[in-house]
């Protein structure tokens, strides 16, 4: 189905009923995760300004969203149970970390991976969207018209830009500049600088950790691979959030068609894979039970890093060959 104004339908009906609602993301939240969250959650403010509006996200968003000020908006108690429960940005519930989602009067998907599992009461799934920031702009557009308020430009547009790579990936579309564009035009957002909090302010540890992955980099036949250890976490004091971004280091290479980025986690890898379109990476990821787009995906896999790593390599120069 074509993403368009009128597809909303049901949800606003259901919204206007509402008391409560949870704006719900995927755990490692990238930009469009917690674009998504920030831009719901004032959106929806803004249109339903009786509704309580909370929002739920496991793990900590990457310090280059600061800006968005996710930590100073109403935090959700999963425990409690909510009139609408609005999962973002997620293939399937277990992508949000949680073994299940909050009790719920209805449950709302609003993604863009071709492999969602449609588990919603409501499904607003749409492959052909650059973004989940994209299809709810358009949310944006059906409840407040084309004059979206700062904070909900804001946020929807990081998660645009981020989710297109700077509106490289094939993902964009005309219609996703048309969108970025009404976010321009409908508010006083400096984008010149929201873009460069996100790519030119990044922390001292986390540009020490890819100086760690750079180092350990290898490449062959097209196929290039880098780890972050146990170790490198301790020794350059960086987290988990700051790794957003860094694998695409790798896929920038001259000669590289795909790249895979290793990340050593309590009982657990978590790997990135990147391409420039040659390689579908929603295969690769779809492997190792992950899961996500033709040209970003990733997986997190039970096991140690030294056992996993020519695992995932094998499959991967198998896939490439």
């Amino acid at each position: 189905m074509k993403l368009s104004d009128e597809n909303f339908s049901d949800l606003v009906q259901a919204l206007k009923q509402a008391g409560t609602a949870v704006v719900i993301t995927h755990e490692f939240p990238d930009g469009d995760a917690a674009g998504s969250i920030a831009g719901c959650c004032h959106l929806l403010k803004s249109a339903f300004p009786s509704l309580e509006v909370s929002v739920y996200c496991k793990t900590p968003v990457p310090e280059n969203y600061d800006y968005l000020q996710i930590e100073k908006l109403p935090h959700a108690d999963l425990s409690l149970r909510y009139d609408v429960v609005l999962v973002l940005d997620c293939g399937n519930p277990g992508r949000t970390g949680e073994k299940s989602l909050p009790d719920t009067g209805l449950s709302v998907n609003i993604d863009h991976h071709a492999d969602n599992s449609m588990f919603g009461d409501l499904n607003y799934v749409y492959p052909q969207s650059s973004s989940t920031s994209e299809i709810l702009a358009v949310l944006g557009r059906r409840l407040l018209g084309i004059t979206l308020p700062d904070r909900i430009s804001e946020a929807l547009f990081t998660g645009i830009l981020t989710d297109t790579g700077g509106f490289r990936f094939s993902s964009t579309t005309s219609f996703t500049h048309e969108i970025a564009a009404m976010l321009y035009q409908s508010s006083g957002v400096d984008f010149g600088s929201l873009i460069e909090k996100v790519y030119f302010e990044e922390p001292f540890a986390k540009q020490k950790l890819l100086a760690r992955i750079l180092t350990s980099m290898e490449q062959s036949c097209g196929i290039c691979f880098s780890h972050i250890s146990s170790a490198d976490w301790e020794e350059t004091g960086a987290t988990s959030k700051m790794v957003e971004g860094l694998v695409n280091q790798m896929v920038g290479i001259q000669g590289i068609i795909v790249a895979v980025l290793f990340q050593e986690l309590p009982g657990i890898v978590k790997v990135s894979f990147r391409s420039k379109g040659k390689v579908d990476c929603q295969v690769l990821a779809g492997r190792f039970g992950g899961g996500g787009h033709s040209q970003a995906a990733g997986a997190k896999i039970q096991g140690l890093l030294k056992d996993i790593e020519p695992q995932v390599l094998k499959f991967v120069r198998e896939t490439v060959k």
